[in-house]
């Protein structure tokens, strides 16, 4: 589509949420906004293949709260 890795991100994330509507909810990391984040081991952005492999996914955090990966508070 002739897009750059960081405006797929980009398009997936904050434009996501401003066409729902709900841009000042989440979308982007701010303060104030859900935080749902994914760590990657590695720049996404200069190879964003690295989405596609979970071995390199650190950790998910979800409501801000870290929910699995190395990150992850042993319980």
């Amino acid at each position: 589509m002739g897009l750059s890795a960081l405006e797929v991100i980009h398009c997936a994330t904050q434009t996501g949420a401003e066409i729902m509507g709900r841009g000042d909810e989440f979308g982007t990391v701010a303060a104030g906004k859900l935080a749902d984040l994914l760590v990657v081991d590695g720049d996404v952005v200069a190879d964003i293949s690295l989405l596609e492999d979970r071995r390199k996914f650190l950790a998910v955090m979800q409501a801000g709260v870290i929910k699995s990966g190395q990150l992850a508070p042993a319980c």
